[in-house]
Order: structure tokens, then C-alpha cells, then sequence
């Protein structure tokens, strides 16, 4: 390829499931195999695993080295360590509300098996604002850390196939991120994350118009289409009329795949670990447990 033609930008679908990556030359769409260990090597999986050692595996490897742990380490249950550090609380409340501030020694959980942890759909937490990071074997890593890490994997499994660096990108956005609505502070962190990974200039674009676009490219045609895009964490719609390539309209919930892997786990699943029992013949068994397993994001931090 000439110095000339050479692209420099990229399209992302950056997903709470999957990603993939696209250029284009020639207005004809080309997606990269950026995870060729993949049965679809055009699909990246968003996933992220990383060992005892702070070491991270990305996509469909994150999986392989994550099996690998349990089928070869075996379980070893945590242990209590005390650490250096004192932790803000508050002392029992009275009649006048909230107890006195309160300073106590930090205990935290310690696996010993050399087991890693397998993080997914972090891409669900964009919005909250009080969701700042987790901290991973003694190690604090914000959102847009980890987030920053698996974008610029995507973007260097690209680079290797193209033979030269990609400076400017497209990333694909939901209608509306899951969460609070807030949407704006989803693609303040985006932005950041894609920076961080390396892109200088970066655009966003609404998924379902992305997939709109690419169905109507070369259409003459009038004609009318509706894009349904149903993901792990988000469904969009867009109405767009062609050949003028005309946006009508797009529409999104927060409700994904995610939400029906929750509600299937809270309904026919954890009925066999006691979700319905009454203990002691009197007192139902705690939901806030059902929903701390209940979603990717949330069970990765207990």
C-alpha cells in the first residue's frame, strides 16, 4: 500500500460483548480479524483478565489463560490480611441520625490459588460517577485504566495488520449508555480512554446509524429500513430513509443481554442456592445478594 493511500483513521464498535474494528478504502468497509485466536477473528472479545502479577490478557486469550487457571490452580479459600492503611466509617447512629466519624484498620480478602480475575462489561458502568475503579490484588486500577487497556489492544492488533499506526478513530456509541442517563459523562470517559489509547482525534458515532449507513452505501433505491441493534448491554433503533442517507430517528434502552443473563441467574438459577428460603422461619433471604451476582461488573468486586 502507498504512502498515499494509506489510512490513518478507523471505525470501532467498542461493545459491552464484542468489538471489532473496520477501515476503509475505496468506500468498501474492510473489518480486520483482530482476535485471530477467535472462531470469528472479525470479533474481539471485551474482555480482560489479569493475573496475581498485574499481567493482562485481552479477548478471547483473557478466556483461554482464565480456564486454564481453573482447570490447573486449585481453590485455595481467602485469607485476612491487615493492611497499613486506616478506612473512614461511621459508629452506630442515634437518635440524632448518623454515628460519629469513625477510623479502622483496613482488612481485605487475599487469594492465595494464583488464580487471575476475568473483568467484563465494564463498558455498562460508564455513567456512574461513583463507580471510580476496583482495586485488583492490592492494586487500584480506575474504569478508564482498564477501559484504556483493551481499547489499545483492539488498536495495536490492527496496527499489526495494517503495517502502519492508526491516529484517528470513529468510535461507535449507544443511543443511550446504560446506567443514569448521564450520557455526557459516559462520553467524557470515552473520550478519555480513547486518548489514552493512543488516538489523537476521535469522533462518535450513534451504533445503529453506523450499521445504517453500512446497509445502504451503495443503494439507489428509495427505500425506508429500520437497524435493530440489540447488545450486551444496549438496544438501539434507527430509522434512516435512502438513498439521502436521511436519520428519522434512533431510540435506546439500557437492556442487553446483561439484563437477561441477571434476570435468568436471579429467577432460575439462585431459587437452587435459596434465593426463596425463609431463614429461621422468619427471615427472607437477603436480595441485595442476588443482585451483587447478578451482573458482570458487580461480582468481579466481591
Amino acid at each position: 500500500m502507498s504512502a498515499k493511500s494509506k489510512i490513518l483513521h478507523c471505525g470501532i464498535d467498542f461493545g459491552t460483548t464484542n468489538s471489532s474494528l473496520a477501515v476503509s478504502t475505496d468506500r468498501t468497509p474492510n473489518v480486520l480479524p483482530i482476535d485471530r485466536n477467535n472462531s470469528n477473528p472479525s470479533a474481539f472479545k471485551s474482555l480482560l483478565y489479569v493475573n496475581p502479577s498485574h499481567q493482562f490478557s485481552f479477548g478471547s486469550e483473557a478466556i483461554s489463560k482464565y480456564l486454564y487457571d481453573l482447570e490447573t490452580l486449585p481453590s485455595v479459600p481467602p485469607r485476612l490480611e491487615i493492611t497499613d492503611r486506616m478506612i473512614k466509617t461511621f459508629g452506630p447512629s442515634g437518635h440524632g441520625g448518623a454515628g460519629p466519624v469513625i477510623w479502622i484498620p483496613e482488612i481485605v480478602e487475599v487469594d492465595d490459588s494464583g488464580r487471575g480475575r476475568l473483568i467484563q462489561s465494564l463498558k455498562s458502568v460508564l455513567t456512574s460517577e461513583t463507580f471510580l475503579g476496583t482495586t485488583i490484588f492490592n492494586q487500584f486500577f480506575s474504569l478508564e485504566d482498564l477501559l484504556s487497556q483493551l481499547l489499545a489492544q483492539i488498536k495495536s492488533n490492527a496496527e499489526n495488520i495494517l503495517e502502519y499506526s492508526l491516529n484517528s478513530v470513529v468510535l461507535g456509541r449507544p443511543v443511550r449508555y446504560v446506567g443514569t442517563g448521564r450520557d455526557q459523562v459516559a462520553l467524557s470517559r470515552m473520550k478519555t480512554i480513547g486518548h489514552n489509547a493512543g488516538f489523537r482525534h476521535i469522533e462518535f458515532e450513534y451504533e445503529p446509524v453506523g450499521a445504517a449507513l453500512n446497509y445502504g452505501l451503495n443503494l439507489k433505491q428509495d427505500q425506508t429500513i429500520l437497524v435493530y441493534d440489540f447488545g450486551g448491554g444496549t438496544l438501539d433503533v434507527c430509522i434512516m430513509k435512502f438513498p439521502e442517507s436521511r436519520v428519522i430517528s434512533v431510540a435506546g434502552r439500557g437492556i442487553g443481554g446483561d439484563l437477561i443473563n441477571s434476570r435468568l441467574l436471579a429467577t432460575k438459577i439462585a431459587p437452587h442456592f435459596g434465593s426463596q428460603s425463609i431463614i429461621n422461619g422468619r427471615v427472607t433471604f437477603p436480595k441485595h445478594f442476588i443482585t451483587e451476582i447478578s451482573t458482570w461488573y458487580r461480582s468481579t468486586l466481591l
